[in-house]
């Protein structure tokens, strides 16, 4: 069974009638009674009642006339699909993110992503910036945004952001009005860090703060959610480090202190396969390289 099969057996089926249906579709009469006759061989049942004057579908005939049409449409609405993901216009994206992309990162790349491509499906995925290299690397992932970590070969990383760390307080804390000198002023606090579980560099990364200031944090609490670590701090469990961004979503209860005279900087970056067969993704890139994060 081809398609033309089918074309011509709804083609017949609209018109009930030979002469129009073969007229229709461009080929003469006996073409079309032998490609019908051929069609109802190959099923094991009529489509059609005949006599001399009138063309009837059978009860079976309009039930396949039903499947049939839908057959057409779907392959219609495929083909109309394939046709825009080639052009880049729709299909889906997989985008993968750590927790401080969640606040404005990825909701404006997301509304630029349905402004411009209104059919296009997202799909979220909070994780830490190792799964998400291994995730991206394994194909399951098309975009993600990772936080000061090192990709392999092939990935393509472009710095979206490159902030600044602070202390975060509890607004009744000892230090929170205080003149911060020097880290070791810290040294006997407790801490709220990130877990080195959820991301090896970035946790080397914020120990590095730490070891340039001459002692080892005692950490008291580990989460992986600045939100968690927030809420930890206004309820006077410890103190924490964060990136300065963290400052806007935080309430009265806390304290940040901005550390601008380190080196180290909290550097968000978008990585994508150098390879990525998804055209959505050269989209995105240019959305990002017009957004402006803080």
């Amino acid at each position: 069974m081809e398609l033309r099969h089918l074309r011509y057996f709804l083609t017949l089926a609209q018109e009930l009638h030979f002469s129009k249906a073969a007229e229709k579709l461009y080929i003469v009469q006996p073409a079309l009674s032998r490609q019908i006759k051929d069609l109802e061989k190959e099923l094991g049942f009529p489509l059609f009642d005949r006599d001399k004057r009138n063309v009837h579908l059978t009860t079976a005939g309009e039930y396949f006339k039903k499947e049939a049409e839908l057959l057409f449409n779907n392959l219609e609405e495929t083909r109309q699909k394939a046709k825009l993901i080639a052009a880049g216009l729709s299909g889906e994206i997989r985008i993968g993110y750590v927790g401080s992309a969640a606040y404005k990162v990825v909701p404006e790349l997301v509304a630029s992503i349905n402004k411009k491509f209104p059919n296009a499906q997202v799909y979220l995925s909070e994780e830490s910036s190792a799964q998400q290299v291994e995730q991206l690397q394994n194909g399951e992932l098309d975009i993600c945004f990772i936080r000061n970590t090192t990709t392999g070969k092939n990935i393509m990383q472009k710095v979206i952001t490159r902030q600044t760390f602070s202390l975060v307080f509890p607004s009744s804390h000892w230090l929170a009005n205080k003149k911060i000198t020097s880290l070791e002023q810290l040294k006997n606090e407790r801490f709220i860090l990130p877990p080195k579980k959820n991301g090896e560099e970035y946790h080397s990364h914020i120990l590095s703060i730490f070891h340039d200031a001459g002692f080892k944090p005692i950490i008291l609490h580990e989460s992986a959610h600045a939100s968690t670590i927030l809420k930890l701090v206004e309820n006077n469990l410890g103190i924490s480090l964060l990136p300065s961004f963290y400052r806007k979503i935080a309430t009265e209860k806390v304290k940040f202190i901005e550390l601008s005279d380190i080196p180290q900087r909290s550097i968000l970056s978008a990585c994508w396969m150098k390879n990525c067969k998804n055209e959505l993704i050269k989209d995105c890139i240019k959305m990002l390289s017009l957004l402006k994060f803080p």
